[in-house]
């Protein structure tokens, strides 16, 4: 989870079929287990800032360039493996 500036919620699943953004994000997000999401709604204040304030600056410095890039080397490292 990551929180915004207006105290919403970011959720990335540990699990399940929303796990495509798992790990984008490094430490900055809670990864938690979606029914389990208790444990980082009380996550101090502080602790929220600096993950919140982290992410927003990640996906500021990602543009659509750098992602279309990044998937075009995962397709292209999938295909040398699989063939």
């Amino acid at each position: 989870m990551a929180y915004g500036e207006g105290g919403g919620t970011i959720v990335v699943s540990n699990r399940g079929p929303v796990t495509f953004s798992r790990g984008e994000s490094g430490e900055r997000e809670h990864s938690r287990n979606p029914y389990a999401i208790h444990a980082t709604l009380v996550t101090p204040e502080e602790e929220r800032v600096r993950r919140s304030r982290a992410l927003r600056d990640r996906v500021m410095s990602n543009t659509i360039e750098d992602w279309v890039e990044a998937q075009m080397r995962d397709i292209e490292a999938y295909r040398e493996q699989h063939g």
